[in-house]
């Protein structure tokens, strides 16, 4: 990459492009030198899903000069004339949702820090390539949905009230993402499977690593981070001043913060309490089939797993009659739940 590449921006590169045609709207060059900034400069992993005459992949090998892999899928057979003078660009043939084709990709790398699906733009191929490629995006990468404007018209199987449009689907991430908050507890896999069918099982894992959706004029951005990253996680208690409210409820036991003059001996007294409203919920759970569970045994149990404090400290769960030691190991943990 020369010095003076460096300096340009996305739109700049476009600006002086010169060699194979490219287009993109305007709009979306400067979301993506927002988004794709940060990935500037280091060995990234690409995918564009859509290569037309070759352009974009042009001006990605000058805007990310130090890639990788720029791989671009292309059904036309027409892009097998292609030929490009950066190493890192490669192009595949086929339809990019086929299998066989997903494996000519992943054979040149498994995984990607960015995905841009600009293909055929219809919605049970947006869908579709979104629920094989999103798992190979690696944790901090992002996969963008071009053209989404497409969403809105029947020629693409889209339409405003259309329940299986592409942007319906998009949609749906973000309750993906609050999954924690639900009141009845489903599967991921099956909040979704009504618009993908069972293309979906087997990803309820890689659901849990939505960390964000975001929209954007005819675009879609779902960035990936770690399960763990992705939970609410704990509240954060400051200050001592309740000039309103004087309690507060955690996990049902109403805890009053110490003042300044009792300091520390409040706080004893208030862990001392809650723990023993702990001992006393525990108590009062019988026994359940569960502790005979096969899942009892999993290695990937905490070794302190306490099956009845999981079911005090996650009330939905006990409600629901669920195998605690089950719950844990395929959403709890996931969720980052308390289990002691």
């Amino acid at each position: 990459m020369t010095d003076e590449n460096e300096e340009k921006t996305l739109t700049d590169l476009y600006s002086a492009h010169d060699g194979k045609l490219a287009h993109k709207w305007a709009s979306y060059l400067k979301n993506y030198e927002e988004i794709f900034k940060p990935y500037r400069g280091k060995p990234i992993d690409l995918l564009e899903i859509g290569v037309q005459n070759g352009g974009s992949l042009e001006i990605w090998s000058k805007y990310f000069a130090q890639a990788r892999n720029i791989i671009g899928c292309d059904i036309n057979e027409n892009c097998r004339n292609l030929s490009f003078s950066h190493a890192a660009v490669a192009v595949v043939v086929g339809n990019a949702n086929v299998s066989s084709v997903v494996e000519k990709i992943t054979a040149i790398t498994s995984s990607f820090d960015i995905v841009i699906d600009d293909g055929s733009h219809i919605s049970s191929d947006i869908i579709k390539s979104f629920l094989l490629y999103f798992p190979a995006v690696r944790e901090g990468g992002l996969y963008v949905a071009e053209d989404l404007c497409c969403s809105y018209w029947p020629a693409w199987e889209g339409g405003l009230f259309e329940p299986k449009s592409s942007y319906a689907f998009f949609k749906l991430l973000v309750d993906v993402i609050n999954f924690e908050h639900w009141p009845h507890r489903t599967f991921r896999e099956d909040y979704l499977r009504s618009i993908t069918g069972d293309a979906i099982n087997g990803l309820e894992t890689v659901l849990a690593e939505i960390h964000s959706v975001e929209f954007r004029n005819s675009l879609c951005i779902v960035r990936k981070k770690a399960s763990a990253e992705n939970v609410i996680g704990p509240t954060w208690v400051s200050g001592r001043e309740q000039p309103v409210t004087q309690n507060n409820t955690i996990h049902g036991s109403k805890i009053t913060t110490p003042s300044p003059i009792v300091g520390a001996a409040a706080l004893l007294r208030m862990q001392q309490q809650v723990q023993c409203e702990l001992a006393e919920r525990i108590a009062n759970i019988v026994t359940h089939p569960w502790f005979e569970s096969p899942y009892r045994a999993s290695p990937d149990l905490p070794g302190d797993f306490d099956p009845r404090l999981y079911l005090v400290l996650n009330p939905d769960v006990h409600s629901a009659g669920v195998d605690p030691f089950f719950h844990y190991l395929l959403h709890g943990r996931l969720e980052g739940r308390r289990y002691k």
